[in-house]
């Protein structure tokens, strides 16, 4: 075990430390973090539309119902959040990361905007072209966007989208050598605007320039293809168990050597997970069923319940079998802040950082959370994930409302079970040690008195 945490440590930890603090990594943790109120607020118009209970269903969706309003207002809500979610993240992946390098946030997120829309091919549908009574035929262009692009189908072009526009801008404008200089006395916004004007239009004009390379090579439709190429099959392997344990795994061994797992981990979690939930989101919408057992609801639902490592589970058998002063302290001060899935202080507190006699049920016990809930979603006993939840949402509630189904809550609550036997024996060992010591303490210092 010592062999393998230095080799851990002199090999691996300093690479995920880099990535962590990364600016593009950065950037997309904190434009994800601050759209998820928006994605939270778009799950809940997305559960009134899709209400569980038959006779409330039936209430919300029938025209004429008192109650249809609200579907009404679900839709809407839904409509404006989750399903325009691809422009969000681009506009604030682009703002965080522009931010990072100390330029204009708002001038970057509007160019990532404008690239991303460029990149639609917008003008691909033709029209009928009239000058007063004469018809010229269909030849007339016409504007039209796949809405498709705009959620979940989306997001992987956004992201890329935000992250090479928004350096390219930066670089451009940070160089000076495209740079407007207007005389002193005009005012700051509009100083900015004419600075940004140049890398604006040569970051534009390159987007522009491989929409038509790639329409005369016969690629119509560029989201479409690159879709089809990397972004399906992408996700389509970030939705197999496999890749759940591997995710799970290495979230798990960065958090044991003192680095921030989840964080680490969020961007691949965000960027390829969180579209398969809101996948499942616009199917139920549709009135279709939800297609992908694996997305950042399930991990939040059953696997991360407490926090990274199954938190909740380790501290309710702290609180049940610890009789060390210590493990009582960690587990009274970690309840509360665990009862919302914030495991900082247990995780440093404890410790489990370092800590080998941990290291086993802390990788174990959520990957078999994982392999309970993916079974129980695969044979039919609950249904899949669909609901955006805020991921402070307590255990258990969080599996119920991510679900509809109180069979969510009930596979919650067999992983908790699942995990705290899995903790068990560890606790044990350490309580046992940690009271040796603890023991050993007193007696010096009734010695030493």
């Amino acid at each position: 075990m010592q062999k393998f945490m230095d080799w851990m440590e002199r090999n691996i930890v300093p690479i995920a430390a880099k990535i962590g603090a990364q600016r593009h990594m950065v950037a997309m943790r904190d434009g994800f973090a601050s759209i998820m109120p928006l994605m939270v607020v778009g799950g809940f118009g997305s559960l009134i539309h899709s209400w569980p209970f038959k006779g409330m269903k039936d209430a919300l969706l029938v025209e004429g119902k008192p109650l249809h309003f609200l579907d009404i207002m679900g839709l809407n809500i839904y409509g404006g959040t989750l399903y325009i979610m691809a422009i969000l993240a681009t506009v604030a992946i682009s703002y965080a990361l522009a931010k990072s390098y100390e330029s204009d946030g708002l001038a970057a997120g509007i160019l990532s905007l404008a690239n991303m829309f460029v990149l639609m091919c917008m003008f691909q549908f033709k029209g009928p072209t009239t000058w007063g009574e004469n018809y010229y035929g269909w030849f007339a262009w016409e504007p039209g966007i796949a809405s498709k692009w705009l959620g979940g189908d989306g997001l992987l072009m956004g992201v890329a989208v935000a992250l090479i526009s928004t350096t390219l801008f930066c670089k451009l404008e940070r160089s000076g050598k495209l740079n407007i200089s207007l005389p002193e006395g005009v005012p700051p916004a509009v100083a900015r605007s004419f600075s940004a004007l140049l890398p604006s239009a040569v970051i534009l004009i390159i987007t522009s320039a491989i929409v038509a390379i790639c329409d005369a090579a016969g690629v119509k439709d560029i989201y479409w293809g690159i879709y089809l190429t990397v972004c399906k099959p992408l996700m389509g392997l970030a939705g197999s168990l496999p890749f759940a344990l591997l995710l799970i795994f290495v979230s798990q061994v960065l958090w044991f050597f003192g680095l921030h797992g989840s964080n680490i981990v969020l961007p691949v979690t965000n960027a390829i997970l969180l579209p398969l939930a809101t996948a499942n989101a616009a199917a139920v919408a549709a009135g279709q069923q939800p297609e992908h057992i694996v997305s950042s609801l399930f991990l939040d639902s059953y696997v991360n319940q407490g926090g990274s490592g199954l938190s909740v589970a380790l501290l309710l058998v702290i609180l049940i079998v610890s009789k060390s002063q210590l493990n009582k302290a960690v587990g009274k001060v970690s309840v509360g802040p665990g009862f919302f899935n914030i495991n900082e202080p247990v995780i440093f507190g404890l410790p489990i950082v370092l800590n080998p006699i941990y290291i086993i049920p802390f990788i174990l016990a959520p990957m078999s959370a994982c392999i309970i809930a993916y079974v129980l979603t695969s044979i039919g006993f609950v249904g899949k994930t669909y609901v955006i939840t805020a991921w402070t949402t307590p255990p258990i509630i969080n599996a119920f409302l991510a679900t509809g189904q109180w069979q969510g809550a009930a596979t919650a609550a067999i992983c908790i079970i699942v995990g705290m036997l899995i903790y068990f024996p560890f606790v044990m060992f350490a309580d046992r040690r940690e009271l040796q010591l603890e023991k050993q303490a007193e007696s010096g210092s009734s010695v030493n008195m």
